[in-house]
């Protein structure tokens, strides 16, 4: 069996599943990776569902905008390859924060940069909050990933905004993990006056 068909085939329970499970796939085990925990975060739950792009790669910067649970920031460590800064807006107070990449943040006026990805998730959010991050600290041509819960009164307004100011590149329903709940991939384009 295959590195890959380990991770495929690793089954997780709601109820009894370790937040972040490790394994060794070389001989020496001096290489290892995370399997994602699709109960704990949003991402995890997206590339169960058939996630098509995951826009963080070792060189992406990233601003990260809620209370994920720790070993979340772990898995985006993973993606970034411990290459690039992750700041996270944050009330949460782990240890987890003693990685030399993660950076949290309880304010935004804090951050003075702009960023390739923002992954909004388990945040309390407007539509007029995602234009001023987008505004604020969004590089033209970066990517914003967001969770909406479909359930709620403004999901329509907020995605058709959203279709005005981005590219949709993929909603995914994470309902299977996240009571009525979708991740929205999305690629901000600059619109041209007219």
């Amino acid at each position: 069996m295959n590195k890959f068909n380990k991770i495929i085939n690793y089954e997780f329970s709601k109820e009894n599943t370790p937040y972040t499970k490790k394994f060794n796939y070389s001989e020496n085990n001096k290489k290892s990776f995370q399997i994602w925990n699709p109960f704990k975060n949003t991402l995890s739950a997206a590339v169960a569902c058939g996630l098509e792009l995951i826009p963080i790669n070792r060189n992406s910067s990233l601003l990260c905008i809620g209370d994920l649970e720790p070993n979340s920031y772990l898995n985006l460590l993973d993606l970034v390859e411990n290459k690039q800064k992750i700041f996270c807006l944050t009330k949460l107070f782990s240890s987890i924060f003693q990685q030399e990449n993660l950076f949290q943040f309880d304010n935004l006026n804090k951050i003075e940069t702009k960023f390739d990805v923002i992954y909004i998730d388990n945040y309390e959010y407007s539509y007029e909050f995602i234009q001023n991050i987008k505004k604020s600290f969004l590089n033209t041509g970066g990517y914003l990933l967001v969770h909406l819960l479909r359930s709620s009164i403004n999901f329509d307004d907020i995605f058709k905004k959203l279709s005005h100011d981005f590219q949709i590149i993929q909603e995914v329903n994470i309902e299977l993990y996240f009571k009525s709940t979708s991740l929205l991939i999305c690629k901000y384009k600059k619109i041209l006056s007219q």
